[in-house]
Parts: C-alpha cells; sequence; structure tokens
C-alpha cells in the first residue's frame, strides 16, 4: 500500500499555474461515505491531516469488525473525494423482446481525479430473460466481462409465463435507474437515482438505497461471527480469493461470491447478483449499499424472487444448478495431513471399524505424495499400496479421494513439470515466462486452465495419475491461487537449490515487483496480446483486502500474471478455481463414467456446478464450531444447496451414484 505523504487534490497531465490546480479542483470536497484513499500516513492526527495535508479526516467508523474483535485498519485521513461523476442518458431504445439500448454520456464531474478520469461514453442495455430476471448492463466496448459461456454450466431458461414481474425505469440527466415490481407501490428493490454513480477506468461505483428493515444475507466468503445476516456498519467487504484461514473471522477468504439476498419487512425476498469477477468491495449501511468495482463492467441480474427459495431458483438458472453429488459422499469423511504411509491409513481405517463408527471416505492429503509433487506417488505409497487401500475401502462400501494442489513443482526431474513445459500449458508471468512462485514443494507454476492446451494438460495427469492408481473423486486445494511469494517476477536464486524449499512458508526465492519487472528484465519477451497498463501494478483504489487494504497479489499469482490469450489476472484472479473445477469435472466423469465428486476450497459464483465446498482451516475450538452454521448456510444464498434430481442439469445427474 502506498501513502501519500502530500496533499493530491487532483491528478493534472501538467500543472501549468496555480490558476489551474484551482479551476481544476474546483468541487472538490469530503465524503466520508466515499472511496478513500490514503492520505499522510495512519495514525495522523487529524488537525495535520486537515490543515498541513489538505485532506479529510473521518474516524466514525469502528476499529473492530464484528463479535470477534477483528481489527480493522480503514483510512481516517483520506484524500478529497467528494463531488459528483454523473452521466446523461441518451437514445434510450426499444429492441426485440421487450428489451432497451441506450448511451450514457459523462458531463464532467467533479469526483477526485486520483481515481482516474471518468470514461466519456457508456452503453446501456436491459434485457428481461424471464418474467422474474431482469439483466442491467453498463460498460464500454473493450472492457472485461465474465465470460459467462466459458464456465456456467447453465441449464436452459426455465419456462417461465405471464407478465414481467420486474419492470425498468430510467432518469436522463443525471443518470439513474431503479428496478421495481411490477403494480408495487413498495420502494423500489434498487434504485440509483439521487446517487451518485461514477464509472472510471479501475473504480466504479453504485449506490442504491437499502430499507433499515430489510435483513441482507451472501457477499461471501467469510467466517462470521456475528451469524447469517449482514452487519450494516459501514465497513467495505471485500471479495477477493485469499489463502486465509476460516479461523479469522470476518474478513475476506478463500472464495468470493458477489450476490445478495434481501428480505424485506413484509416477508418478500428478492435478489441481486453483480456478474463481475474483479476484486470489489461492498458497502452495507443503515441506509444504503454501495458497490466499489476495481475493473470491468455493471453487469445487475435482479431475481424477482418473492421468496428466498424461488430466488435461488433463479439464482441457478444464470450460474448452473448445484451439482448432484454421488450418495457416498454425503457420509463421514476422514481427512488429516500428517498420514505418512499406506499402512497408518490402514491403521485408520481398522480403528474406525473397531469403533464402528461408519465411515465413508477417506480422503487422503497430500502426505501421499513425493516431495508435495502433484499426481506423483510418495515413497511410502506404492502403486500396489494404493491398489490394495482402494480395494479394501471399496470392499467396505467405502471410498477414496485424493488431494491433488494447483501448483507444480518445478523440477526438471519431474515428469508432471517438464510435459507442462513442453505443452505450453502454465500461467506467464510480465517477461512471457511462466510465472514462478513457491508452495509446499518449493518453486511452482500453474497451469493455465483457460487455455485448450492448459486443460488438456491437466486432463492428461488426471487420467494418467487414473491409471496408475484408481480413485473416486478429487480434492482440489491451494486454488485461490496461493503462492507464498509475493512479486511480478520471481525466479530461483543464482545460490539457492535448484528446486526451491519445501514447506518453507516464507519466500525463499529472488522476487521483484512493480513496472521495473517489465524493462528490467533480461528475459523480457513480447507478449502481444498482453495489454499491460502501468496501473495494473497499483490501482488507484485499494479494496479493503483482510480489513487493511493489502495489496491484491498479497501470497497470490500476481495480477500482471497472464492466460495465453492474454488476460490478466488482475481481471480473472476470482475465477481460478471456477476453471479449475469445471476441466477437473469433465475428466473425472469421462474417466469414471459416473456422477463425480470434485471438493475445491476457493470457489466463485457457480463453482457449486461442478464442486463441493468445505469452509476452510479451523482450530476446532468452540467459536468455530458456531460460525461454522452460518458458513454452511450461507453456501445456500450463493445457490450451492442441493436440489432434487430434477433441477440438476449436469448430464451426470442421470449417471450412475457410485
Amino acid at each position: 500500500m502506498a501513502f501519500r505523504h502530500s496533499p493530491r487534490f487532483c491528478q493534472l497531465e501538467a500543472v501549468i499555474s496555480l490558476l489551474a490546480i484551482v479551476t481544476t479542483c474546483t468541487g472538490q470536497s469530503c465524503n466520508n461515505a466515499g472511496a478513500r484513499i490514503y492520505c499522510a500516513y495512519p495514525g495522523v492526527p487529524q488537525d495535520k491531516c486537515e490543515g498541513q495535508y489538505g485532506c479529510c479526516f473521518d474516524d466514525s467508523l469502528p476499529t473492530t469488525v464484528g463479535a470477534a474483535g477483528t481489527v480493522y485498519d480503514y483510512p481516517r485521513c483520506f484524500e478529497k473525494n467528494g463531488g459528483d461523476s454523473s452521466y446523461t442518458l441518451s437514445n434510450l431504445t426499444p429492441l426485440s423482446g421487450g428489451a432497451q439500448s441506450g448511451n450514457l454520456s459523462s458531463t464532467a464531474g467533479t469526483m477526485t481525479q486520483t481515481l482516474g478520469p471518468d470514461i466519456a461514453s457508456l452503453d446501456l442495455t436491459v434485457e428481461a430473460l424471464t418474467p422474474s430476471i431482469l439483466r442491467v448492463q453498463i460498460g464500454a466496448p473493450g472492457r472485461w466481462t465474465v465470460p459467462q459461456a466459458d464456465i456456467f454450466n447453465r441449464p436452459q431458461l426455465a419456462a417461465d409465463t405471464g407478465p414481467a414481474r420486474l419492470q425498468f425505469k430510467a432518469t436522463a440527466a443525471p443518470f439513474g435507474f431503479s428496478v421495481t415490481r411490477t403494480g408495487a407501490s413498495a420502494p423500489p428493490l434498487f434504485d440509483t437515482n439521487g446517487q451518485r454513480f461514477i464509472f472510471k477506468d479501475q473504480y466504479i461505483e453504485l449506490t442504491s438505497p437499502l430499507p433499515g428493515s430489510s435483513a441482507v444475507y451472501g457477499l461471501g466468503e467469510r467466517t462470521p461471527s456475528t451469524g447469517m445476516r449482514l452487519l450494516r456498519d459501514g465497513i467495505p467487504r471485500a471479495l477477493w480469493n485469499r489463502d486465509s484461514a476460516a479461523a479469522d473471522p470476518d474478513e475476506n477468504t478463500y472464495g468470493s461470491r458477489p450476490n445478495y439476498l434481501e428480505v424485506r419487512e413484509d416477508g418478500s425476498a428478492h435478489g441481486v447478483i453483480m456478474m463481475n469477477c474483479n476484486g470489489m468491495d461492498v458497502v452495507l449501511t443503515p441506509e444504503t449499499i454501495q458497490f466499489r468495482l476495481i475493473g470491468g463492467v455493471v453487469d445487475l441480474y435482479f431475481l424477482a424472487g418473492p421468496t428466498p427459495n424461488a430466488v435461488n431458483d433463479q439464482l441457478t438458472q444464470i450460474i448452473g444448478r448445484p451439482v448432484m453429488p454421488p450418495y457416498w459422499a454425503m457420509g463421514l469423511m476422514n481427512s488429516k495431513f500428517g498420514y505418512n504411509s499406506a499402512t497408518y491409513f490402514n491403521y485408520v481405517i481398522e480403528q474406525y471399524a473397531a469403533a464402528e463408527i461408519p465411515l465413508e471416505v477417506m480422503v487422503f492429503d497430500n502426505n501421499w505424495n513425493d516431495d508435495y509433487e502433484q499426481f506423483t506417488l510418495g515413497r511410502e505409497f506404492s502403486p500396489a499400496d494404493m491398489q490394495a487401500l482402494y480395494s479394501r475401502l471399496h470392499s467396505n462400501g467405502q471410498r477414496m479421494v485424493l488431494s491433488v494442489e494447483a501448483f507444480i513443482h518445478v523440477n526438471p526431474q519431474y515428469a508432471t513439470y517438464t510435459r507442462g513445459l513442453a505443452a505450453d500449458a502454465f500461467v506467464r508471468d510480465v517477461t512471457g515466462q511462466p510465472f514462478t512462485g513457491q508452495v509446499w514443494a518449493g518453486a511452482s507454476v500453474w497451469t493455465d486452465l483457460r487455455s485448450p492446451q492448459g486443460a488438456k494438460f491437466w486432463q492428461g495427469e488426471m487420467a494418467d495419475l487414473y491409471d496408475r492408481v484408481l480413485y473416486d473423486g478429487l480434492w482440489l486445494d491451494m486454488n485461490e491461487v496461493s503462492s507464498y511469494c509475493t512479486g511480478d517476477v520471481c525466479s530461483v536464486p543464482e545460490n539457492g537449490p535448484a528446486v526451491g524449499v519445501q514447506l518453507n512458508y516464507t519466500c525463499q526465492l529472488s522476487c521483484q515487483s512493480g513496472p521495473q519487472t517489465v524493462t528490467n528484465s533480461s528475459n523480457l519477451k513480447a507478449n502481444s496480446s498482453t495489454a499491460l497498463s502501468l496501473a495494473v501494478f497499483d490501482p488507484p483504489y485499494a479494496i479493503n483486502s483482510a480489513n487493511r487494504l493489502l495489496p491484491l497479489s498479497t501470497k497470490n499469482i500476481p495480477v500482471t500474471a497472464s492466460y495465453h490469450d492474454g488476460q490478466l489476472q488482475y481481471n480473472l484472479h476470482n475465477l481460478y478455481p471456477l476453471y479449475q473445477a469445471k476441466v477437473s469435472h469433465q475428466q473425472l466423469i469421462s474417466l469414471r463414467q459416473k456422477r463425480p465428486f470434485i471438493l475445491i476450497r476457493s470457489t466463485w459464483l457457480g463453482s457449486g456446478a461442478y464442486a463441493a465446498h468445505w469452509t476452510g482451516d479451523t482450530m476446532s475450538l468452540q467459536d468455530d464450531m458456531v460460525w461454522s452454521v452460518p458458513s454452511i448456510m450461507n453456501q445456500g444464498i450463493s445457490g450451492r444447496h442441493t436440489l432434487p434430481t430434477s433441477l440438476c442439469s449436469a448430464p451426470a445427474c442421470v449417471a450412475p451414484s457410485s
């Protein structure tokens, strides 16, 4: 995080005179409910903040989050952020099927220029997908959008007859819109009129009033210390996938799901999806809900309900029905790190039987691998031993699930790594080389599961393992994607170990960060498909990750890493586990010809159509047990609940169940 030690009332291409500064900055003011960018330094006194630095000061927000008292560190001294960023709507035109389109033109708003200039021209599209589902899109050509056709296992939209249940109304100047229930006299479900609407390259702000009596649920994933109902305390809720233990409450963790369910005082329910996978903050106050997006477009789906179950039905029409798990996956599973031999697994199975505990599944953590290299067998897990374990479990009516983590160890003697290199299957850094980070096994790379060659490589490794060791399901772990090294370009030091350092949580690689990695790298390759703006390295607005504005690349593949089609991790970060789940799900069906079981740690909307999810690492204390209940129930708000077979759309839903 970069602290600004001098006032920046505005950002100019050139400063010609003091008069130019005053003129450009006219209208700048303080908005305590708006986006905050650090001014000066944390802890600066109010008199210095306002007097010496000319910035805004507000310390009314709490310093802790939730019942657990999680520390919350957010700018109290921040750059001036008031004023408007208004648009005017023109050419609103009816289209076929009841859709509408129009154009938005910027009217030179006065919102702080430290967040960048307004995008001058935007497109508006409104579409009624069914009488109960309304879609509103605001964007511009060439901007990143969620690749829904690639990631969702979407069923055909259900036959939903009758008149439209939702109505869209727009105000031309300043632009605003509302979504209401058709013919209802109640307040709108969503209404931007009278609220500030900002659309910049890396900052989009959209606000709607929210009745104080409404109950709001969703916007995961985090471990809530205050139950399912979301707090409306004004603290930004960051949605950014992050390797943070579920034992740490009230902060963003493994997954992100940008949808919410609102239940109003009269008992009616509706849902909203913000179909945007970039990093974002969602701010709930007693009066409003505000989205702050750092990329992409506004793509809203409004779900009419009017019951919570109806909202979930409408949601899963968009993102895919939850996968129907095999019957055995609903029983007791045993998983524990530290079982270091096939002999010990046999011992655990025997002890379950002796204690008459009905074990259904043995889940193998990564101890079964050879030095934590994926798809390999360790010295104490020979193919014969694993086959004997598989046969023993099946003779008992039990199943075997193996862990496979997202990283591939950098080791020239490791066949999976060399095959991936030959296939050009890995995510790239800014130099065009495979991005190198560090996880359990040491220096590591990651498969580009978005590319055809990456998906084929990953599925080939699954098939090769299945030829050697039969298995019933896979547990996909560390797929946020987690890396213990933070940097845009990393490498094994010349005087360091040839293949990294195993089981070391401290980064052992040499890493560079920032724009200089592009110009200073000795192995720079031109990657014409990747447009790398320098603003990607340090976005002007920092989302409230970890309740302390943690930089996006911390303990992750960097946001500057790219895929084979040129798309950046800045846009795709939250979608990585969904691509991995889809590719693995498809291959497991092909290998076993049975209903698949995939368990994943990191999630985004729609992952429930391919995989199950667990809440993550806890300390197994009383608090963890209590917090697990709303954590599990919140899964249903994002469409991860179990549905009857008739509602499952995947081909495997009609396959044999064992």
